[in-house]
């Protein structure tokens, strides 16, 4: 693995490890989850999607890379079962079920405003400033809103691109 993809993965394992235990476990999903819920103060039948999508992420995560079948994931092991849940043949299911469940939390169907961006990316731990920047960066129409099908595409690169030119991985 690239040194490049190794320090994308630990700085989303960060976001993720709520608590600062280093480990990311059902807490700290639940813990985004309530997070993304409560900043687009989601109706109950949003709410149970997304929670249903990301616990779904996390069960396919936890499968592929709970090496101690502890419950509980490291930052090595995060990487490894990263880079398995993002392969081909599994992207198209879990994980891009969540990404899925997110992107949809917008007002138009096909696209994200900054605000609603910036709300996705707070849960997340970023700053308004910073999602800002990045909102720019990827609004490449200047149509004021993302893409979902561009952003899509933009969330995997990042989670298995090498290359440090593209686009997603300005994400994090």
């Amino acid at each position: 693995m690239s040194d490049l993809l190794n320090h994308k993965l630990d700085r989303v394992f960060a976001q993720l490890d709520a608590d600062g235990n280093g480990f990311v476990d059902e807490t700290d999903v639940t813990a985004l989850v309530g997070r993304v819920v409560t900043s687009f103060a989601l109706a109950p039948d949003s709410a149970e999607t997304v929670t249903r999508t990301c616990r779904s992420l996390w069960s396919a995560l936890l499968e592929n890379s709970d090496a101690e079948g502890d419950g509980i994931v490291s930052s090595t092991e995060f990487r490894a079962g990263l880079i398995k849940v993002t392969s081909p043949n599994v992207y198209a299911g879990s994980f891009r079920a969540a990404v899925d469940s997110l992107l949809a939390l917008g007002q138009q169907p096909d696209r994200l405003t900054a605000e609603e961006w910036t709300k996705i990316r707070a849960a997340l731990g970023t700053s308004e400033a910073r999602a800002g920047i990045l909102f720019d960066l990827l609004d490449e129409d200047r149509r004021g809103s993302l893409a979902v099908e561009q952003l899509a595409a933009a969330i995997r690169e990042y989670y298995t691109s090498t290359d440090p030119g593209t686009i997603g991985n300005s994400l994090f």
